[in-house]
């Protein structure tokens, strides 16, 4: 059980940092 939490917390982690990543990297090409 505590490994499938780990798992759900990691790649929501990852999802949330991408969103980010692609959030400012919209945001410069935008000017």
């Amino acid at each position: 059980a505590a490994f499938g939490f780990m798992l759900l917390v990691l790649s929501s982690v990852i999802v949330w940092g991408m969103l980010w990543l692609t959030g400012r990297t919209l945001k410069e090409t935008m000017g």
